[in-house]
C-alpha cells in the first residue's frame, strides 16, 4: 500500500492525558513508544487505518525488540480500555488523526490557491506590460505574429516562476548551510523546485526547511548526507521541516 510521509503536530502535554497515564502505569515506556509509533503509521497509511494483520504487529514488535504477544496487548489495551483508538473489524484508527489530516490538506489546498492566484496577478501585470510595448502591427496579429505572441507569453510564465527562484542564492545557501560543494542545478531538481513554488510553497519554506534540518538530531547522526538538493524539493520535506509547528496549550486526548 502506498505510504505518505510528511509532519504532523506531537503535543508536549501528551501525558497530561488520564487516558494515556493508564497507558504508561500498565506498560511503563513500552506502552507509550508504541502507542506513538501506531499514530505514525496512522499518518503514514493512505487510508488512515491500520490494518490488524500478523505482519503489522511483528513489524513494530521488530521496531521495539519486542514479542509480538506484547505489541497486541498494548494495542488491546490502548483500544478496550485506555480508549485511544477506535475498532472496527479487523482495522483500527483515530479520530484524532483524521482530524490532523484534515487540517493538513484544508491549509495545503488554501497555500496552493494563494499561490496560485498570486502567480495569477503577476502574470497579468507583466502581460500587460508586453502589450503595452507591442507595435500597432503586433496589436492587431495576424497568424504568423499570433503564433509570436503565443511563444512570448510562455516566455513569461517561464521567466515569471525563474524570478520565484535565485538559483545560485539558493545553491550557495545549501552549500554554506551543510558546507557541501554543489555546483549547478541540475534540470530536474529545478524543475521539482519550481512545481513545488507552483503549489504554493515560499522561497522561505524552502530555506527554513534546510537550516531546520542541519540541526536534526537525525540528520546530524547521519553527517547529513540526506540532505541533498532532490530532498529538499520534496512537498514532505518541506511540511515537515518548512513551517512551525503550533504547540497546544492543553493536550486534546486522541480518540
Amino acid at each position: 500500500m502506498k505510504k505518505e510521509a510528511f509532519y504532523f503536530s506531537h503535543d508536549y502535554s501528551t501525558t497530561n492525558d488520564p487516558k494515556v497515564q493508564a497507558l504508561l502505569g500498565k506498560f511503563g515506556a513500552k506502552g507509550y513508544g508504541v502507542y506513538w509509533r501506531v499514530v505514525e503509521i496512522l499518518h503514514e497509511e493512505q487510508d488512515h487505518k491500520l490494518h490488524l494483520k500478523p505482519y503489522m504487529f511483528e513489524a513494530i514488535a521488530s521496531t521495539f525488540k519486542e514479542e509480538v504477544e506484547l505489541i497486541n496487548s498494548i494495542i488491546d489495551y490502548a483500544v478496550e480500555v485506555c480508549e485511544l483508538f477506535i475498532k472496527e473489524e479487523n482495522f483500527l484508527y483515530s479520530e484524532r488523526v483524521l482530524q490532523n489530516i484534515s487540517k493538513r490538506d484544508k491549509i495545503k489546498e488554501a497555500r496552493s490557491f494563494a499561490g496560485k492566484k498570486s502567480a495569477q496577478l503577476r502574470l497579468k501585470q507583466n502581460s500587460t506590460n508586453v502589450e503595452q510595448s507591442l507595435t500597432p502591427v503586433e496589436q492587431n496579429p495576424t497568424k504568423e505574429s499570433k503564433v509570436k505572441e503565443s511563444k512570448v507569453k510562455e516566455k513569461i510564465v517561464t521567466d515569471f516562476m525563474e524570478r520565484n527562484i535565485d538559483w545560485n542564492k539558493l545553491l550557495l545557501f545549501f552549500n554554506k548551510t551543510f558546507n557541501k560543494n554543489n555546483k549547478v542545478f541540475n534540470a530536474s531538481n529545478k524543475a521539482k523546485y519550481l512545481a513545488r513554488i507552483k503549489e504554493g510553497y515560499s522561497r522561505e519554506n524552502i530555506s527554513k526547511s534546510m537550516l531546520k534540518a542541519y540541526k536534526d538530531d537525525f540528520h546530524k547522526e547521519s553527517n547529513h548526507k540526506y540532505c541533498t538538493l532532490e530532498y529538499f524539493s520534496r512537498s514532505a520535506t518541506l511540511d515537515k521541516y518548512g513551517f512551525d509547528a503550533t504547540k497546544n496549550n492543553s493536550y486534546i486526548p486522541t480518540k
